[in-house]
């Protein structure tokens, strides 16, 4: 570990994106001339930084290739430009002082279209104020995919419900519960809780141009409602009659259950199961407080649970709801001024808006008063609005199931502002309506289709599967054991070789279609050494068994609709100690289909991924760094191997190419700040790429095949290989003494790009777990005195264990490697000792 004699301070900016739409008059189209002015990378308009100057001073939004998938290479230098600026003047600046390049422009006009506009007063006369939370969750542009249907139908189980509240009148299909049938009620006198939720599941919501007979919009729009009377008695036989009586697609509740531990007999389980098998999705609220209540201390004791029997103790499709507020934060200043922080615990699946909530409620029996409340706090208004997105979704597909409308929900949230002062308990973010809507839109299919996630976003869409350039190789659904638990454990680890001992891969496989599938498709599981770039079949099939092979092939069996399952192979690694240490790459492909084809993008294995849902990668290298895992390699030749693996970076294919790449760390890790990050390079790939980390600012040579990465966002550019030519790379990690206490993941990628940005074609990810240790430092003695021309023994103190010394220069040169070094300056010299153990 180095003893630092020189701090570097780097600042980082960060940006906050929030997704809305924004209309534009006039956007701008240029085409790309020289290298440059293409799409740049991490954050950067441009990879020049003359232009990125330019469009900071007139307020430039976005500058995105218009075509990404074009085959024709002109289409694919097509950028479109946004800003908030005279955009006229920013055309005269580019056709003028940076004529050179691009090489045209045109200016393109849009029409103005409007999102989905309700006439309800509540929303046309405000839309911002009273109903925000629509706004917040972009309803309108939810309304501009479907507007709901009135065939799907929530079960809502809660207190009074005041049919004659005029946003109720026309939404509840029966005015007595189906249950146990008794009048619900024509009048509540005072507030109404149960009138308040409906409301915001459906409120009565009318189309534009149409005059309204009421006053409030709801998310749920034309999705119509049966409301069940909460009495703990019979509380879970009314949730199971709603569900397989009566056939609602989702069901929420706000009240009644009870606060008992788990039944055990094992009835209300079994309930909770039928109801979640008929295909019923169940949204609950987490609860309010502090996030301190605990219905059940024996169930988990720290971490606390939602009450019983609608648990996701019981069964963890079921989606728990907790709160945020207009900032978007989830503790939130109440309208009275107090603070506001309703639960969070690992339970809740998302957050939905749920302070300050605009409902309607009591029309105290026959008087004429204002039926509605703007200040409704609590989970048990942010549940509903969460069911009332199900219901949309439910519209534009069919097929959806409790296991995929969850799936969907949790990741298509926006972030929760200060969701890091809540870890692991207000789910993945808030609910955005219109991506959940769109994502179900596209997962939607009437014939067969299997597939496996690429990534969490992943829903099985072919078509527009997720953005284009995000990674498509690190799919949740294929996770390694080196133990067979990973039908419990589905957390990835890095294999490790045991002599005539397998590891486990698991694959779980989802049916998103409306049928059945014949039950002979299999899955064909591959291995290759893990490289940026990688192209089907060659080094996958077994060719040269040292570099890749098939594991296995499993029947998945028969599917039904929405129905998954997870295949368990054994796999015997290679012995690293003998093929070196490198990492893998898995390959899963659903094959033996007459109906669901995989789409062969020949050289381009980053299409047949993206392309194709039943093909998945997993490029994910796990490194553990703790007292007592052995390291593989130690020092070879004079350069000492840390933690880390090898890799291939460069060009499968058989054309000759140039690429960019990437070495970063992720999620404000700040990597380099606590660890340094090593590339060591053969002789051969060092002749390659030694040109391009001289004299770059994002890595050190500290001697030649050996690189240091400075920075948290490095790069290098324009990089000519030639046609089947792939170098390897070891990647390797050691942590500064000073953080030898830290116990934190990082991620660190290395990502292959086109030249100019615009293609993805892969990456490999290594996810680092940082332990703690005992600490110790390098320390070089006491100085030394000498007279000119004579020499000295500088020694290093040594440690009580197994250690590397590196000497340095005042430049940083690496000029020693031992625990003692003989020297003879001319001059006062200051070196510095690095020590890795």
């Amino acid at each position: 570990m180095k003893k630092n004699v020189i701090l570097f301070i780097c600042c980082f900016f960060m940006q906050q994106a929030y997704s809305q739409t924004v209309i534009m008059d006039s956007v701008f189209h240029v085409v790309s001339a020289v290298s440059g002015s293409e799409k740049g990378i991490n954050g950067n308009f441009t990879m020049n930084e003359n232009l990125n100057s330019l469009f900071a001073n007139f307020n430039v939004t976005s500058y995105e290739q218009v075509y990404p998938f074009a085959k024709t290479r002109q289409l694919q230098k097509v950028y479109e430009l946004t800003c908030d600026c005279e955009i006229d003047s920013l055309i005269e600046q580019m056709q003028t002082t940076y004529s050179g390049y691009f090489e045209s422009y045109r200016k393109i006009e849009y029409e103005n279209i409007a999102m989905y506009e309700p006439s309800d007063w509540l929303w046309t006369s405000e839309k911002n104020g009273w109903l925000w939370y629509l706004t917040k969750i972009q309803a309108d542009q939810a309304w501009d995919i479907t507007t709901g249907n009135p065939n799907i139908i929530v079960g809502v189980i809660d207190t009074d419900f005041d049919i004659t509240n005029p946003d109720l009148t026309s939404e509840i299909l029966l005015n007595y519960d189906p249950y146990q049938p008794s009048l619900i009620h024509t009048c509540v006198n005072g507030y109404s809780h149960g009138t308040a939720v409906a409301s915001l599941v459906s409120g009565q919501t009318t189309e534009t141009g149409v005059t309204s007979s009421s006053q409030l919009a709801s998310i749920g729009f034309n999705t119509k409602m049966l409301c069940y009377r909460a009495w703990v008695g019979n509380y879970l036989a009314r949730a199971l009659h709603a569900s397989t009586v009566m056939g609602v697609e989702i069901l929420t509740s706000s009240a009644g259950g009870w606060y008992t531990c788990p039944d055990p007999t094992g009835i209300d389980q079994l309930v909770v199961k039928e109801i979640l098998d008929n295909g019923t999705t169940i949204i609950m609220p987490a609860g309010n407080g502090s996030g301190t209540h605990n219905f059940c201390a024996e169930v988990d004791p720290i971490n606390h649970t939602a009450f019983f029997p609608l648990s996701p103790y019981y069964d963890e499709r079921i989606i728990l709801i907790s709160s945020t507020g207009q900032d978007d934060k989830h503790q939130f200043i109440t309208s009275g001024g107090g603070n506001g922080t309703h639960s969070h615990y690992p339970d809740v699946d998302l957050c939905s808006p749920g302070y300050n909530t605009f409902v309607a409620t009591s029309t105290n029996c026959g008087s004429t008063p204002w039926p509605y409340s703007s200040n409704a706090n609590g989970t048990s208004f942010a549940s509903p609005i969460v069911a009332g997105v199900a219901s949309l979704m439910y519209s534009v597909n069919e097929c959806l199931t409790p296991s995929l409308c969850q799936d969907i929900l949790k990741n298509t949230t926006d972030p929760i502002v200060d969701a890091q002062n809540f870890p692991n308990g207000v789910g993945t973010g808030r609910v955005n309506a219109f991506k959940a809507v769109k994502a179900a839109q596209g997962s939607y299919s009437a014939d067969l289709d299997l597939y496996i996630k690429d990534r969490p976003e992943d829903f099985g869409n072919e078509i527009t599967p997720y953005t284009w350039t995000w990674d498509f190789d690190e799919s949740p659904d294929i996770w390694v054991r080196n133990q067979n638990d990973g039908l419990i454990n589905q957390i990835h680890q890095e294999p490790e070789y045991q002599s005539s001992t397998p590891v486990y891969v698991y694959v779980k496989v989802r049916n998103k279609s409306c049928v059945n599938s014949i039950g002979t498709e299999k899955v064909d599981l591959h291995w290759t050494k893990a490289s940026s770039m990688t192209s089907w079949p060659q080094n996958w099939d077994g060719t040269v068994p040292t570099v890749g092979n098939l594991i296995g092939s499993n029947t998945i069996g028969v599917l039904a609709p929405g129905e998954e399952t997870i295949l368990v192979f054994t796999w015997n690694i290679l012995n690293p100690y003998v093929n070196q240490n490198w990492a893998s790459c898995l390959m899963a492909r659903i094959v033996n289909s007459s109906t669901d084809l995989i789409t062969i993008h020949p050289n381009h294995a980053e299409l047949d991924v993206y392309n194709n849902n039943n093909v998945a990668l997993r490029n994910v290298t796990v490194i553990d760094i703790a007292p007592g895992i052995a390291n593989p390699i130690g020092n070879v030749g004079g350069i000492y191997y840390p933690n880390g693996k090898y890799i291939y970076i460069g060009n499968p294919n058989d054309l000759a190419n140039d690429f960019n790449f990437t070495f970063s760390s992720r999620n404000e890790d700040l990597l380099t700040t606590f660890a340094q990050v090593k590339l060591i390079f053969d002789q051969a790939g060092w002749d390659l790429l030694k040109d391009k980390f001289t004299d770059n600012e994002n890595f050190r040579v500290l001697q030649p095949r050996e690189v240091i990465v400075l920075n948290d966002s490095a790069y290098i550019r324009n990089v000519s290989f030639p046609a089947n030519k792939r170098i390897p790379v070891f990647v390797g990690l050691s942590f500064y003494s000073d953080y030898e206490d830290l116990e934190k993941s990082f991620t660190f990628d290395v990502r292959q790009y086109s030249d100019d940005n615009t293609i993805l074609y892969g990456g490999e990810h290594f996810v680092i777990n940082k332990s703690t240790r005992a600490p110790f430092s390098a320390d070089a003695g006491n100085d030394k005195v000498i007279d000119y021309g004579d020499n000295v023994v500088v020694s290093a103190v040594q440690i009580s264990e197994n250690a590397i010394y590196n000497w340095y220069d005042p430049e940083g040169n690496l000029i020693f490697t031992g625990e003692d070094m003989s020297i003879s300056p001319e001059m006062t010299i200051k070196y510095k000792l690095e020590l890795i153990a």
